[in-house]
């Protein structure tokens, strides 16, 4: 179970790094945001990242069906904003 754990840590880890490297050209080109919005867009995912890693467990412990529902439909929202951040220029 620990291994899985891990592996699934480090798929979650590298998808993070993956994402921002698509994340980035697609912002600045489409969505024509200044470097400056993209600084503070990444600093509140980190902070996003941090707030999850503190609460996370707690949640877990609740409910792991209902956290797990409730983080793929933030995943979801955040991409349909992305999607439609694209399309206003």
């Amino acid at each position: 179970m620990a291994r899985f754990g891990l592996a699934a840590s480090a798929v979650a880890f590298i998808g993070q790094f993956a994402a921002s490297t698509y994340i980035t050209p697609f912002l600045l080109e489409h969505a024509h945001l200044s470097g400056g919005a993209l600084t503070v867009l990444f600093l509140v995912y980190g902070c996003g990242g941090i707030a999850g890693s503190l609460f996370g467990g707690s949640l877990l412990t609740r409910g792991v069906i209902a956290t797990f529902a409730g983080a793929a439909t933030a995943v979801a929202a955040l991409l349909v904003g992305l999607a439609c951040a694209g399309t206003l220029s």
